[in-house]
């Protein structure tokens, strides 16, 4: 197949004229035109509906287009490849992390890991809650992300890398003394600070209370973990986070972190990508990074 044929073809969508993208491309408009025929003659099927306002997609067209692309940066990522036979992994590579999670605590290690490992790779982590990030993999506007696993999803592929234990964090006032776990009922009567509606953690909380038979006495909606810190921290209420998390808070605020008991909160966390997706060297490297990185944080944090 002439992969010159499908960047045309490409651009004809794009632009919505094959005048235009002639024009574009510096070639003429017939031969582009005989490029598009000859294609749909390759694949035995319309593709471009033409019309005096431009070219619109047919059903076969919209399939092409989207693998075409595919194929084109499969290319491109092959020839890079065999042009640098001493491969120098390199590229930008997108990564979604879900706040209020342990997976916001992977940043730093991340970071540190891929600069030391492939200093050429240029990283940018975004925080999203899951419906965001899920709809930034579907756009092939990131990579991958760390969440937690609200699949299934068609198109997308959640892979579990770890399992959340959440436990109550607050001044050691807020819990009785000596006890290292606490029932969930206990905090039925606590002001708590609960991240935002529709989001996995909020519901996961509010369930579990539920179960227990009482609503969360919820006094603010937080989403900064240093604003939520120094809540905690002025004695303003308790919260529920993952363990890695309420660890991470526990290193710069003088808070206390409990474990919860009948019933525990365990929630898993997944790697979700693109089943389709075609990953550079780059990309496929920080998904290992990130694998391990997810698989360390949970280990060091159960012992």
């Amino acid at each position: 197949m002439d992969t010159r044929r499908l960047a045309a073809f490409i651009k004809v969508v794009d632009v919505g004229s094959v005048t235009r993208a002639a024009s574009l491309l510096h070639i003429a408009q017939p031969a582009l035109s005989q490029q598009m025929v000859a294609l749909e003659g390759e694949f035995r099927q319309k593709l471009l509906i033409r019309s005096p306002r431009g070219v619109s997609l047919t059903p076969a067209g919209r399939a092409l287009y989207h693998h075409a692309h595919i194929m084109l940066r499969q290319e491109a990522e092959a020839r890079r490849s065999v042009s640098e036979p001493e491969l120098v992994v390199s590229g930008e590579v997108c990564v979604g992390l879900a706040p209020s999670s342990s997976a916001t605590s992977l940043a730093l290690p991340l970071l540190r890991k891929v600069r030391e490992k492939y200093p050429n790779v240029i990283l940018h982590i975004r925080e999203h809650f899951g419906p965001a990030l899920t709809e930034l993999i579907m756009k092939d506007a990131m990579h991958v992300a760390v969440l937690y696993d609200v699949g299934p999803i068609r198109g997308l592929s959640f892979e579990t890398i770890a399992t959340e234990q959440w436990c109550v964090v607050g001044l050691e006032e807020f819990f009785p003394i000596g006890n290292d776990a606490i029932p969930l009922a206990a905090l039925a009567d606590r002001e708590m600070f609960l991240p935002v509606r529709s989001t996995y953690p909020r519901a996961r909380i509010e369930k579990a209370c539920r179960d227990c038979g009482f609503s969360p006495h919820i006094i603010a909606e937080l989403e900064s973990l240093s604003t939520l810190g120094e809540a905690l921290a002025e004695g303003l209420g308790i919260t529920i986070l993952p363990l890695p998390v309420a660890l991470e808070l526990q290193r710069v605020f003088p808070v206390t972190v409990r474990t919860l008991t009948e019933p525990e909160i365990i929630a898993p966390i997944s790697l979700c990508l693109k089943d389709d997706a075609t990953h550079s060297v780059a990309a496929t490297a920080v998904i290992e990074i990130l694998r391990e990185e997810t698989m360390n944080l949970h280990g060091a944090s159960a012992t």
